[in-house]
């Protein structure tokens, strides 16, 4: 029970895969970015791997405008230059950046944009020793940022994205011998934290994660962390609770939960229920970018990831 003296302070957080958000822009000569043509945007970029598509990338920014969240959970992301070169060209520099490089291969890494007046440290697993004799440490990173109002600490934010699908060795069918160590590691991490603090777990799982038939692999969050996905514990419908749309070989439309906002008990008590969406996305003239109905039109959306938010009314003594 809160004290006389507590208020409450509202944390607006986003769970958003940016799908290969990277922005280099070290020609840039203080050209108006928004006046730019895609051939000159990518021409502010010299190294191998090509900038996100300027529209894509005004899109997510005009999608983030909209929703104004205080806490943004980022995966898929070009480093620290590609996320401090979004906020600060695309976000007006409302947030501090936090990203610590993990152990992707692809380059692609995860980091945090908050906006004041939260304040926050970030730390790193990347290092983490992992309970199997090939896996041994995860496929990214776990990145845990402690998240602070008036030097008080106020909630714990982990952000991880998981071992995916993808099996180009054919030595793990699916990934779900490393996605299942992954998962064992992150409740480990999880364990250790205080229980008394909110704990936020956000991200791209890359699995059913949970929902009545959860995969295997990802039990033990449920089982030994006792967490809840903050989607389900909404109460929002089954056919609402997905963050992900692809097409099978028969040109069928599927669609699945793969981000997630896990949230421990003291968590789930400050979540404003009502506030839990999987937002769409707003183009940059302010147009809602419709679902894909066909396979092509996936290329059309920012992301292939739909952002997950929720609010907090946290108790601030």
């Amino acid at each position: 029970m809160a004290k006389d003296s507590d208020t409450s302070s509202t944390l607006k957080v986003l769970v958003l895969n940016a799908e290969n958000l990277f922005i280099f822009m070290e020609h840039w000569k203080e050209e108006p970015i928004a006046q730019m043509n895609e051939i000159q945007w990518q021409k502010l970029n010299s190294g191998l791997i090509g900038n996100k598509t300027l529209s894509k990338v005004q899109a997510l920014a005009t999608t983030i405008e909209k929703i104004s969240p205080d806490l943004i959970m980022l995966t898929e992301v070009g480093g620290m230059l590609s996320l401090e070169n979004f906020n600060r060209f695309f976000l007006q520099n409302f947030y501090q950046p936090f990203l610590l490089e993990g152990n992707s291969d692809r380059g692609i890494d995860m980091g945090f944009l908050l906006k004041a007046p939260w304040s926050g440290k970030i730390h790193t697993h990347k290092d983490y020793k992992l309970p199997h004799p090939k896996y041994t440490t995860f496929s990214r990173d776990v990145l845990k940022l402690e998240i602070s109002l008036n030097n008080r600490l106020v909630a714990n934010a982990l952000l991880v994205h998981l071992k995916s699908k993808l099996n180009s060795k054919g030595d793990d069918f699916e990934g779900r011998t490393r996605r299942a160590v992954e998962v064992l590691g992150l409740s480990e991490i999880i364990y250790q934290l205080p229980q008394d603090v909110p704990l936020l777990l956000g991200g791209d799982f890359n699995g059913m994660a949970s929902g009545a038939n959860p995969e295997p692999e990802f039990l033990p969050l449920s089982h030994k962390n006792n967490l809840q996905d903050a989607a389900l514990f909404a109460g929002i419908p089954e056919s609402e609770r997905f963050s992900y749309v692809y097409f099978n070989h028969g040109g069928v439309r599927i669609e699945q939960q793969l981000d997630y906002l896990f949230l421990n008990q003291k968590a789930q008590e400050y979540l404003v229920k009502e506030s839990v969406t999987f937002p769409r996305y707003t183009g940059s003239e302010g147009q809602l970018i419709p679902l894909p109905q066909r396979s092509w039109q996936k290329i059309l959306m920012p992301s292939d990831h739909l952002p997950l938010y929720a609010e907090f009314n946290l108790k601030i003594q």
